[in-house]
């Protein structure tokens, strides 16, 4: 019974052979860094032939080389063995260089890869005026409303007649008037709460204060004492060289003549 194409079978990660293959042998320093492996005990690389992971057998040795692989699934009849099998490897590669090269390749690409995109946080959306909230009104509103009706309104100008909407603002006005001793009764309790909560809080403030002092107070000393000490091997403050005090003294002006007399191109013409 043929095994089955569905799992691979297991295979010898370290080969006795001595097989060698005629080709030329492969530096480690001409493949690329991640295409390699050097942890002591699972030596690894990228075939070039067929790109796949590949152990290095007798690393230690004086013949390090490829195992035999290919690439055909578990069970694949008449299977052909990669062109790399059994390559000599040259270790021209220390594994503290190859570390070293690693970390540079990883601090690279770190360099390289975006910085993470900050969201801008959303505009609120503008509630539409159904969901507005008039502000509450009171009997002078409600005065001012009606009596602004009254001016625009020809059959409220009088005081006898009304409108179907100067009676409604009419009686809103009447309404608001009967129910404005009792607004300012609970706006009067809301203030004295307030006030009260206020006090409280600034009875307890300066306790609150002092015990925020008293758990810091000694790291603070303590940092005010060592920043006063002078630190030890410290050089004394290098003073620079006396400037002297004073006005400076202006250079003395060339003039006309003489600026003529010391230019070799410009020649003053005989007179």
């Amino acid at each position: 019974m043929a095994p089955s194409t569905d799992v691979a079978c297991k295979r010898k990660r370290r080969t006795r052979t001595k097989n060698i293959s005629a080709l030329a042998p492969l530096a480690l320093s001409s493949l690329p860094n991640n295409q390699i492996e050097l942890t002591p005990g699972a030596e690894h690389l990228v075939c070039p032939a067929c790109k796949t992971w590949c152990p290095i057998t007798g690393m230690g040795g004086t013949t390090p080389k490829l195992v035999p692989h290919h690439t055909d699934p578990a069970g694949t009849l008449d299977t052909r063995w990669c062109a790399n099998t059994n390559r000599r490897i040259t270790a021209d590669l220390t594994v503290e260089r190859w570390a070293a090269q690693r970390a540079e390749v990883a601090a690279e690409a770190g360099a390289r890869r975006p910085t993470r995109v900050l969201r801008k946080v959303p505009t609120p959306a503008v509630p539409a005026l159904s969901q507005l909230r008039p502000v509450e009104p009171t009997a002078d509103s409600a005065r001012a409303a009606f009596e602004q009706h009254r001016v625009r309104c020809s059959v409220c100008a009088g005081e006898v007649r009304r409108c179907r909407d100067g009676q409604r603002l009419y009686v809103e006005y009447l309404w608001r008037q009967n129910q404005e001793p009792k607004r300012l009764r609970e706006q009067a309790v809301e203030r004295a709460a307030r006030g009260v909560e206020e006090r409280a809080l600034t009875r307890t403030a300066p306790a609150v204060r002092a015990k925020a002092w008293k758990d810091v107070g000694r790291a603070v000393d303590e940092a005010d004492t060592a920043r006063r000490e002078p630190l030890a091997g410290a050089r004394p403050p290098i003073h620079g060289i006396e400037v002297p005090e004073g006005d400076r003294p202006l250079p003395q002006g060339r003039s006309a003549e003489q600026t003529l007399a010391n230019n070799p191109v410009r020649k003053r013409r005989p007179s």
